[in-house]
């Protein structure tokens, strides 16, 4: 029996101190600047978080401040009981390492009748507005308060800080050690650092600040980083194949944008359908980044580029995405006159395919200085295969031509006849 009241009493206290965690005490404003001779004030609220909170009997409160600094004035919305008896005497607990200056207020304790503010779960509710002015020689502080409860537990929150102003650097593009150190030099703290995924931004380095840069606020406020933990790197899908809605829409879904999108003629895939992209599917690289398409505007019409002069008709063929490629003929026409196109005008082709231009004009021909040999003789074109440095020299005629290759083969026999000289 004893040893179940012993439990039964542990498990009580454990509840209490269950309970005791509900409890929410902020501080607004938690930091602020101030000048010499200057009203300042801030307020305490907390929040119930356990609906059974109105067991709580009531409240008191220290409040320990540093009369160098800070004169107090008074205390207003006191528990939102209305204001209670309030002393302001010297501490006995060292705040600074002076206590001639320490001094803490105290309140006596406010009865609640066991009905404690706020036991709804309502919002923030006031326990007091602090008010104080500073003093000649102030400089900064800060004031740290304690409100205790009936049932033995502490509201604790973070000291006020009251100081002079300081500016916010830009640390934006710094790596997170550098910012830190300018942020502290400043005479400001580092708050929040967190990390978030940068396509464009290096990793290590500061993605955003907050307050922004240039602000003023008090000294020993936190500015909050957000650092680059640097891209993500994903898988490129290969869209190749699928309509250009299509395509578009599965880069969008992986995390990509869009970069350019241009249309390439292809005889055999029908048009609106990607035919390449850069990067190609595959590849891994950083989320967001840029993916280039190239979407099929179906077959490319071959020109009808005969009786053109051969820049014309050259310019022609490369405007529609073509590749001219030059062949000389003799002919009636005047030079320079596309005789004949292979494929043939209105032939369908994809980008990039060749056509084969026949100019009008005299053939060339090549020969060196010695082991040419007569390949072909047609109609006035003749060619030879030259196995030394070669140079070219337009033919005139068939006679010519025709004296020309005596001549070779006079020079192929005198040669021939010299190494059998030099034979032993």
């Amino acid at each position: 029996m004893h040893y179940f009241r012993f439990v039964w009493t542990i498990l009580l206290l454990v509840a209490s101190g269950a309970y005791a965690g509900t409890q929410v005490v902020i501080s607004s404003p938690s930091i602020q600047a101030a000048a010499a001779l200057q009203a300042v004030s801030f307020t305490a609220s907390y929040q119930t978080r356990n609906p059974r909170d109105d067991t709580l009997a009531g409240l008191g409160l220290r409040m320990h401040y540093d009369s160098s600094q800070l004169t107090f004035v008074d205390l207003s919305d006191l528990f939102a009981r209305g204001v209670q008896p309030v002393a302001d005497q010297l501490d006995t607990l060292d705040q600074d390492g002076n206590l001639a200056t320490d001094r803490v207020i105290l309140v006596s304790w406010v009865d609640f009748g066991g009905d404690w503010p706020g036991v709804d779960n309502s919002p923030l509710d006031t326990l007091f507005t602090a008010h104080f002015l500073t003093t000649a020689g102030f400089t900064r502080t800060k004031v740290n308060y304690t409100a205790s409860t009936s049932v033995g537990y502490s509201l604790d929150a973070a000291p006020v800080r009251i100081g002079g102003v300081t500016t916010v650097p830009d640390v934006a593009g710094m790596t997170s050690s550098a910012a830190e150190e300018a942020i502290i030099a400043a005479g400001l703290s580092v708050g929040n650092r967190s990390l978030q995924y940068s396509a464009t931004v290096e990793n290590g380095k500061v993605l955003s600040q907050s307050p922004a840069p240039g602000s003023s606020v008090a000294e020993e406020s936190g500015v909050d980083l957000v650092v680059s933990s640097g891209p993500i790197f994903v898988d490129v899908p290969d869209t190749v194949g699928s309509t250009r809605a299509a395509a578009l829409a599965v880069l969008a879904d992986a995390g990509f944008s869009i970069g350019s999108v241009s249309e390439q003629g292809d005889a055999a895939v029908a048009p609106g359908v990607v035919i390449g992209q850069s990067p190609p599917g595959g590849a891994r690289i950083a989320e967001e980044s840029e993916i280039n398409l190239i979407v099929s505007s179906g077959p490319i019409v071959v020109p009808d580029v005969v009786g053109y002069n051969k820049l014309t008709a050259g310019s022609t063929i490369l405007e529609v995405g073509l590749e001219p490629d030059y062949t000389r003929r003799s002919s009636e026409l005047p030079a320079g006159t596309v005789i004949e196109q292979v494929p043939a005008a209105g032939s369908q082709v994809s980008f990039g395919d060749s056509v084969r231009l026949i100019i009008s004009g005299e053939p060339q021909i090549y020969f060196g200085s010695a082991g040419v040999t007569l390949l072909n003789f047609n109609n006035g074109n003749v060619s030879f295969q030259v196995p030394g440095g070669a140079v070219g020299v337009p033919t005139l005629s068939a006679w010519a031509l025709m004296l020309l290759s005596v001549l070779v083969g006079l020079l192929a026999w005198y040669r021939w006849n010299a190494e059998r000289a030099v034979k032993p």
